[in-house]
């Protein structure tokens, strides 16, 4: 739900004026963000998107042919995320584009458990590529290439997701005539061997303190009111932040 924000918000970045169409790029692993984009369409949102993968193209194969199929072993990558062989909100986009049909999104996921494949329909294949109208495949050079070019023309550094969505821009020559935007899905500060991979001159070592930290853990016991801990929990760390924020800004 938070992330159907992401997409007004970026519209409005991006809209010349409100009602003219934008194309958004949006990197893919198990499909929740595009989901979330599909949502925002429906509301009435002008965009249309790409959906972006890796070289595990389940997600590719089924918004491009309608292929949902598991097909050999997941091939690790660059980006981790997109390292997925069964894109679990498929089925949240299939109940989308059948006009929310429960029934016959069932039949098509019990088919898909049953035999790791299933076909969709060509109905909802046309109704789909109204919103998702392409897709694209980016391999780990792909990704290590668009990451380098980002901040060779940007001096700005994108993780290794946002680049199989950056990869596309660049492959793509041909202006498409509308507004485009590429939605960032992590901090690059997260995957530092891609960063190095790609030859990018900054050291990602913010998080390095984290491995070195004591590894904190709360017992949650049947029976007792789990709700009420962790709200509890959530409150002292907030209140904590806030404390060391202003000290920061006495200082």
């Amino acid at each position: 739900m938070v992330q159907i924000a992401h997409y007004f918000y970026s519209y409005f970045r991006l809209c010349g004026e409100v009602g003219e169409v934008v194309q958004l790029l949006v990197p893919t692993g198990a499909a929740g963000n595009i989901t979330a984009g599909c949502i925002a369409q429906k509301m009435g949102l002008p965009i249309t998107m790409v959906a972006t993968v890796n070289t595990n193209d389940i997600v590719a194969r089924t918004l491009s042919c309608g292929d949902f199929s598991v097909k050999g072993e997941v091939v690790k990558s660059l980006a981790p995320a997109m390292d997925i062989q069964v894109p679990y909100n498929i089925e949240r986009l299939l109940y989308l584009f059948t006009d929310q049909d429960r029934q016959r999104v069932r039949c098509l996921m019990e088919k898909f458990e049953r035999e790791n494949r299933v076909r969709v329909p060509e109905d909802v294949m046309t109704s789909l590529k109204q919103t998702i109208v392409e897709t694209f495949v980016a391999s780990d050079d792909d990704i290590k290439s668009a990451m380098r070019r980002v901040y060779e023309e940007n001096k700005y550094v994108v993780c290794p997701h946002t680049a199989v969505a950056a990869a596309y821009h660049y492959y793509q020559n041909e202006s498409v005539g509308v507004p485009r935007g590429v939605l960032a899905t992590a901090a690059p500060d997260k995957f530092p061997e891609a960063v190095t991979e790609s030859e990018i001159p900054v050291k990602m070592d913010s998080l390095q303190h984290l491995e070195t930290m004591p590894t904190k853990s709360m017992w949650m016991r049947k029976g007792e009111d789990w709700y009420g801990i962790l709200r509890t929990k959530i409150e002292e760390i907030t209140d904590r932040r806030k404390y060391k924020s202003k000290e920061i800004k006495k200082g």
